[in-house]
């Protein structure tokens, strides 16, 4: 009898204990299940975050720019010195033309070539880019100027005197423009991120140019002629992002939609809450300008 109860006692225990290895088998099957489907729900939770962050940044980069057809902006490249004494008044006249035209005229002023020898420890305003734009415009007075690089006297030159600037800036705004232009410029620790957006709500005529300029207000030197010194310069030409003539534009056909993006480091002596960032686009021989736009470097937009 003892020998049966511990066969018994035995086979109980075996089977107690299959019993609980079944148990256990069970739960961790369910528990791998479970893994299973939490470790599938995840990735698929992980994806859709990244799919809509994605999203985001695309349409933080192309959903910024105006699609709808617009009038050009008119761009005055003015030529212009410190030693001109005829350059204040010239800056008066791309003054009057800007405000008769709130956000559809933009000056950059060019100090080179002539008229520009600092005054005692005044800043020097000089640009390497003046001499080649001089060239270019065939310009021969200061001030003087180009309004979208056109030849509206029909004299063979570009450039024209202060007088037709603002009769010029009347005709360019009233035309329809080929493309649009966006602009949005994050500034930190002495660096610019540019981005330019291009739209082309008709058709760029072949390949094009996208010039990138930085401008600048609020520099004070002295000045011949001005009425008072030291005198307040206003939209100074200080550098070309894109260098001489721009970077190519290859797709310029009715809906194309481009994206730019840039990096400048601001120079000594350059105050970034006083800077400008101007975007305009040429003809691919760099001629005639298509549009132009401009915004402030530190936290602009504009579209």
């Amino acid at each position: 009898m003892l020998k049966k109860g511990v066969k018994l006692f035995f086979y109980f225990g075996v089977l107690i204990f299959y019993y609980i290895c079944a148990l256990q088998t069970t739960q961790l099957t369910i528990y791998f299940i479970k893994f299973k489907i939490m470790t599938k729900l995840s990735i698929f939770v992980l994806a859709f975050v990244l799919m809509v962050s994605a999203c985001k940044k695309d349409e933080e980069a192309t959903n910024f720019l105006n699609q709808t057809a617009e009038t050009k902006t008119a761009l005055l490249e003015e030529f212009t010195g410190v030693k001109c004494g005829y350059c204040p008044d010239g800056a008066v006249i791309a003054a009057e033309m800007i405000a008769e035209h709130p956000g559809k005229a933009i000056s950059i002023g060019i100090h080179g070539v002539a008229y520009n020898t600092p005054y005692g420890s005044d800043p020097d305003l000089t640009t390497a880019w003046a001499d080649a734009l001089v060239s270019y415009a065939q310009n021969t007075g200061w001030p003087g100027g180009m309004v979208n690089r056109r030849d509206h006297d029909n004299d063979g030159k570009i450039s024209m005197g202060r007088g037709s600037w603002k009769s010029v800036a009347n005709i360019i705004v009233a035309e329809s423009a080929p493309v649009n232009i966006g602009i949005r410029s994050k500034y930190e620790s002495g660096v610019a991120t540019i981005t330019v957006e291009l739209y082309y709500t008709g058709d760029g005529g072949g390949a094009n140019l996208l010039n990138v300029a930085i401008t600048e207000n609020g520099i004070k030197t002295q000045q011949s002629g001005a009425a008072e010194n030291p005198y307040t310069h206003a939209h100074t030409l200080r550098d070309l992002v894109t260098g001489q003539w721009g970077t190519s534009v290859t797709e310029t056909t009715s809906g194309s939609l481009k994206t730019f993006k840039f990096s400048y480091t601001l120079k000594a002596g350059q105050v970034a809450a006083n800077c400008e960032v101007v975007a305009f686009v040429t003809k691919g021989d760099h001629s005639e300008v298509l549009n132009a736009d401009a915004t402030h470097l530190v936290g602009g937009e504009v579209n």
